[in-house]
């Protein structure tokens, strides 16, 4: 959280309410350890634009980095087209599969 918080202009408590907020996820790195992907942040050092929106559709911080992470239609990263301004289409398709794994 302090690397990440440093990027943002923020303390590790900050980017920890952030968290439990809903605009940043982390995982669980074990012994009560939290990593944070810095690809979640843009340049200036704000979460990727829709971030929150796949964060409340998914939930769970290893579901958040597979999706993220694993090829959207382009085959690039789906965190890339966060960042593109392709937040739109991101979103659906979390929202798709938040509901489809509720079931």
């Amino acid at each position: 959280g302090a690397a990440l918080g440093a990027r943002m202009g923020k303390s590790r408590q900050a980017v920890d309410l952030d968290r439990k907020a809903g605009r940043l996820f982390a995982l669980s790195g074990g012994a009560r350890r939290l990593r944070y992907p810095d690809w979640q942040l843009d340049g200036t050092g704000a979460p990727l634009p829709g971030l929150s929106e796949v964060i409340a559709a998914l939930q769970e911080g290893w579901a958040i980095w597979r999706f993220l992470t694993g090829p959207g239609a382009d085959g690039a990263p789906r965190w890339q087209a966060l960042r593109g301004g392709e937040a739109a289409g991101i979103i659906a398709e979390a929202v798709a599969r938040g509901h489809a794994g509720a079931r």
